[in-house]
């Protein structure tokens, strides 16, 4: 508790200082506070490496689609040992040998997207060495050129999917961090009028303790001559002192609401900083019906929805084709065999291969049948969080949008109401100078403007929160009629 109680008059202190620096500070609206959150917050950091991994996962699998070169190799080596030989009569004799190796390899592989095999040129060279001293000498062999195919036959294609599949995913990684950066915005806007409500509360709780110092200097004159009973003075000294109670209460809260911002913004923590308010609220009204169009057509949730149906289908698609597998292994080229290297393209030998190589399975006790039955039952539910999703959207950014011009209403409303409660109270003081109101119809009617105040700050807050929260919603500025998505 005694530390929660000094932590609390550190703060206040801090606040005080704030507020009694009057040399540079920093002139703070709304749309520079979103721009620098933005810019400078953790979450935007976060949001922009969240878009750069899914930009290196978009060029990997652009690199997949590209043929690969490969150069591979053996250096050259050396086995010296003894080795059985099996005679002609059977038996075994042990002879020394001392030979050397080397190989090299050169491979050009390039997928087939739309077949889900690949082909490869290649081309290889063998070198053996035998260093015995008998029969020493080198000797040249591989492949000067070949080619190569790989296929799968009625199987499953991968590549097939993912080239449905992997542009939406690029497609939703951007309008999510689009959606990022405009929920930044809703967090700047709140932190950013947080700490103007609290710092319009100080303001606030001082004119009213000047007020009431002014009314209790005459309320003691008054009671000195009889013409207040001594219930009323006690009344306003307890009013004075409940006021100072809030100042103390004010401060710390906007010390913490002042770190707060800071921290989002990335501002030094000891630059004073002056928030001035927009100069006007945007006169667009945002048609719900639209905003739900717009919301379909452009949130990041339908892409993902879109992109969740596709890997189902294709969940569906691996599930019916698994079981039964055939692969297609063909090949031709030319063979060569050289005692020198400069001969290795001569005497060359043509040669083909083709392979059928099939697996049935017999009996799997219903493992197919189910892995079918799960596939297709995904696809049915991705389908149906399809429909959710779309109902969801387009819902949500109605109701954003009905609730914005509701917000527009409001300000009106409580501005109005704060001029009428600010004239209530200026009658009230004079009757009470007067000596025609009591004390407590005073403290009433100040009560009553504190609150008109409080409710228009708090419907201020409420319209740019919703402003920004539509902009979320739908990634569509209304007040520029134009799509906050980068073009595609």
């Amino acid at each position: 508790m005694l530390q929660r109680f000094f932590l609390s008059i550190a703060l206040v202190f801090s606040a005080s200082q704030m507020f009694a620096q009057a040399g540079d500070s920093l002139h703070l609206g709304l749309t520079d506070a979103v721009r620098r959150a933005k810019a400078n917050s953790i979450d935007a950091l976060y949001a922009r490496t969240s878009r750069d991994i899914s930009l290196q996962s978009w060029r990997l699998y652009k690199a997949t689609l590209r043929p690969d070169v490969l150069v591979s190799g053996q250096l050259p080596g050396i086995n010296r040992r003894y080795e059985g030989v099996r005679q002609p009569d059977g038996s075994v004799v042990y002879q020394e040998v001392f030979q050397g190796r080397s190989e090299l390899d050169f491979s050009l592989r390039q997928v087939i997207p739309f077949t889900g095999g690949n082909v490869s040129l290649y081309s290889s060279l063998d070198r053996f060495d035998n260093f015995d001293s008998e029969n020493r000498g080198s000797s040249y062999s591989g492949s000067p050129v070949g080619i190569r195919l790989d296929q799968p036959l009625f199987a499953y294609n991968d590549f097939r999917w993912k080239k449905q599949i992997e542009p939406l995913n690029y497609k939703a990684s951007e309008r999510k961090y689009v959606e990022s950066m405009e929920k930044i915005g809703v967090q700047a806007a709140t932190a950013f009028f947080d700490l103007y409500s609290k710092q319009r509360e100080v303001q606030r709780v001082k004119e009213n303790i000047q007020r009431a110092n002014i009314k209790l200097s005459i309320a003691k004159k008054r009671f000195s001559i009889g013409t207040i009973t001594e219930n009323d003075l006690l009344q306003l000294e307890l009013s004075t002192l409940k006021s100072q109670e809030e100042l103390a209460q004010a401060e710390l809260d906007y010390a913490q609401a002042s770190r707060v911002l800071r921290r989002l913004l990335d501002l030094d923590p000891m630059l004073p900083i002056k928030l001035d308010l927009p100069a006007e609220i945007p006169g667009f009204v945002p048609e719900p019906n639209f905003a739900a169009e717009i919301a379909l057509k452009n949130r990041p949730d339908m892409v993902e929805a879109e992109r969740d149906l596709l890997q189902a289908k294709a969940g569906a698609d691996r599930a019916r084709k698994e079981g039964f597998s055939a692969n297609l292994n063909a090949s031709a080229g030319w063979d060569t065999r050289t005692e020198k290297l400069d001969g290795y393209y001569k005497d060359m030998i043509e040669r083909q291969t083709v392979s059928v190589r099939l697996s049935v399975p017999i009996v799997d006790w219903g493992k197919n049948k189910a892995r079918k039955a799960q596939a297709e039952s995904r696809l049915r539910l991705a389908e149906i969080s399809s429909l959710r999703a779309e109902e969801n959207v387009s819902q949500e950014a109605s109701v954003k949008a009905s609730r914005l011009v509701m917000a527009r209403r409001k300000i009106g409303i409580n501005e109005r109401s704060m001029a009428i409660a600010k004239k209530r109270y200026e009658i009230a003081s004079k009757r009470y100078d007067n000596g025609d109101l009591s004390v407590l119809e005073l403290i009433t009617a100040l009560r009553e403007m504190d609150e008109a105040d409080r409710g228009y700050v708090k419907a201020l807050q409420s319209f740019w929160n919703e402003y920004y929260g539509l902009r979320a919603m739908t990634l569509y500025d209304f007040e520029t009629g134009q799509s906050l998505l980068p073009e595609e």
